[in-house]
């Protein structure tokens, strides 16, 4: 799990990064048009720790620019992971897919 992975939704790209000591940051991309030419955009958005622990994914948020999810936790069940995919059930009970990239 540790490194960096993309999952991408209706607003774009959201990166997260897994670091061996237990915590995480994620930054969101998005396009934008600058002229001619599009231009992507990466703002940090959250971090905190994270840890496996009995299928699922948990995470604790610690600072973020939501600020009604700081010290908040949400569990992800892990449904399968390769080297390069991570399948998993959201918080809001979606599928989703995320794609290492680092």
């Amino acid at each position: 799990l540790h490194g960096t992975w993309r999952y991408t939704d209706s607003i774009g790209g959201l990166f997260v990064t897994f670091q061996p000591n237990g915590t995480f940051s994620t930054v969101r991309e998005v396009q934008e048009r600058n002229l001619f030419h599009k231009v992507f955009v990466q703002t940090p958005v959250s971090s905190g720790r994270w840890i496996v622990q009995n299928g699922k994914l948990k995470f604790t948020v610690l600072s973020s620019i939501h600020w009604d999810k700081v010290q908040k936790e949400f569990d992800f069940t892990i449904r399968s992971i390769s080297q390069s995919d991570l399948i998993f059930i959201d918080y809001l009970g979606q599928t989703g897919r995320s794609i290492r990239v680092r």
